[in-house]
Parts: C-alpha cells; sequence; structure tokens
C-alpha cells in the first residue's frame, strides 16, 4: 500500500475541505459505516471512505470541484482504459486496410499497363467499354482521338505508346497502374454491384 492511500482525516478536515456541515459527514458515515463512529473517540476516515461519502452527497453541499487522490486514480485508469481501446480499434481498422494499401503499392507502382477497352473491364464498370470510352472523352481525360490529354499523362494515369502494324504506326493509349486507381475512386458510383 502505498502512503497516499494510507492518509486519514477526521470529520472536521473533511467537512471542511468539502464545504458541508460536519452532521452532513456523520450521517454518511452513519450510514455506510456504522461500526466507525463510537463515543469518545475520534472518527478518522481513510482515503476510500472519503471517496465513497464524497459520492453519496449531493452537489449542493458543495463538492462539484473537490477531488480526492483515489478519484484522481479512477478518472486516470478511466481514461487509459478508453484510450486502450481506441488503440485496438485503431488497429483493426489497420489490419483490415492492409490489403487494400498493399494492392494499391503493387498497382500504382506497377510498369503493367492496360488498354482503356480492358481498364473498363477490370473495373467492373456498368457502362461497358464504349460508354467508357465516352465517359472519358466528356471528363475531357482523352481526346476525340482516344488519346490522353497532355496533363493526364503528365500525371501518371496514362501513357501513349507507338505500335506498328505492318508498314503502319499507330499511338496507342495505356492506363497506367496509378490510372488505374485513379480511375477506380473517380468512377466508383458505375461500378456493378457483384451479389
Amino acid at each position: 500500500m502505498n502512503q497516499l492511500t494510507q492518509q486519514t482525516m477526521t470529520i472536521k478536515e473533511f467537512s471542511n475541505i468539502m464545504g458541508t456541515t460536519e452532521e452532513a459527514v456523520r450521517w454518511h458515515i452513519r450510514t455506510l459505516y456504522p461500526d466507525l463512529m463510537r463515543n469518545g473517540v475520534q472518527t478518522r476516515l481513510n482515503e476510500s471512505q472519503v471517496t465513497e461519502i464524497k459520492k453519496r452527497m449531493t452537489a449542493t453541499s458543495g463538492l462539484v470541484g473537490a477531488v480526492t487522490d483515489l478519484e484522481m486514480e479512477e478518472r486516470a485508469l478511466s481514461v487509459m482504459q478508453w484510450m486502450n481501446d481506441r488503440i485496438q480499434a485503431q488497429k483493426l481498422q489497420i489490419e483490415e486496410m492492409k490489403p487494400k494499401a498493399e494492392f494499391y503499392d503493387l498497382v500504382s507502382d506497377s510498369d503493367r499497363c492496360s488498354r482503356i477497352g480492358d481498364t473498363a473491364k477490370m473495373l467492373n464498370l456498368t457502362v461497358g467499354q464504349n460508354g467508357f470510352f465516352k465517359l472519358l472523352k466528356d471528363d475531357h481525360l482523352i481526346m476525340p482521338n482516344n488519346l490522353p490529354y497532355q496533363d493526364q499523362i503528365d500525371a501518371n494515369h496514362f501513357k501513349v505508346v507507338q505500335k506498328k502494324i505492318g508498314s503502319r504506326v499507330f499511338s496507342v493509349a495505356l492506363v497506367t497502374g496509378k490510372g488505374f486507381i485513379f480511375l477506380g475512386k473517380r468512377y466508383k458510383h458505375l461500378q456493378k454491384v457483384e451479389k
């Protein structure tokens, strides 16, 4: 037992500190600790008894701001428990988010790119491949010739490669890993809900 919990005080000291009458304190002692009151013997209260009596007294006796060490310890324990519960909840949330974060890192850092039509299929959009091209054009992400605007290339959402078919060279737009994530977030509301 530490020295703080061994401290005691008289009824008079308690009533002075708490701003209440000695008779009110005596009444609570008789109610809570009837064996403690004896004629001719000074009654001394330990901290746990003081705390319990204070809890039972009404706020009208001026006890609102008075706090014992035991009450402070109880409050501290309560706050520590609350913090511990929050930490545990956050750890669970982190565990739930880990696969998403790993997928995000994998896709965004990937050098692999996909064609715009394939991206529409991978994103599982309700609008289909042709609707996806129209969306990208309407949102000024790609031009009428299906190549991305320069700002989208600079943002690393798209990249343009040259494909040679026979003697002809064509420019083809590809969606980067970062672009896949960008488009997935932007058009999330259009994704098919799987049952």
